[in-house]
């Protein structure tokens, strides 16, 4: 009996464990840091009105300059070559759709949102603090 209960108490521990440290490096959370991490930096080359650069570390920026002007960095990669998360900088601090096209958003709550387009394209963009959001796409 004893034993059975140290394996169920080992299971528990390394489901908690894997959890955790999943839970650590999910595409939110590193979203979320890399704006913790260079978000203001970032926020006053823009409000400065200086020349932006392509890149910013590794990352490369993507500039939408549609009806509103978004600054993008794409963080990473989902399942397959058709699936992408990061954030993006917006100094109107209005929530966008990926890659700033004109696709409506529908709010799921005060500070998340979901748009759906042709086929199977869907997305997410949530705020992560004022004007930087996280988004995700889906193709």
């Amino acid at each position: 009996m004893a034993s059975k209960k140290s394996a169920y108490i080992f299971i528990l521990c390394a489901a908690l464990l894997i959890t955790g440290i999943f839970g650590l490096s999910s595409p939110e959370k590193r979203a979320a840091g890399f704006v913790e991490r260079n978000g203001d930096a970032f926020a006053e080359l823009v409000r400065s009105n200086q020349v932006i650069p392509s890149t910013w570390g590794k990352q490369t920026i993507e500039i939408w300059d549609e009806e509103h002007l978004m600054y993008e960095f794409v963080l990473g990669h989902g399942f397959g070559d058709k699936q992408y998360w990061g954030v993006y900088y917006f100094p109107d601090d209005v929530p966008l759709p990926f890659q700033n096209t004109d696709i409506q958003l529908s709010a799921t709550d005060k500070n998340s949102w979901v748009w759906q387009s042709d086929g199977d394209n869907h997305g997410k963009t949530k705020k992560i603090t004022d004007r930087w959001y996280y988004f995700e796409a889906s193709f």
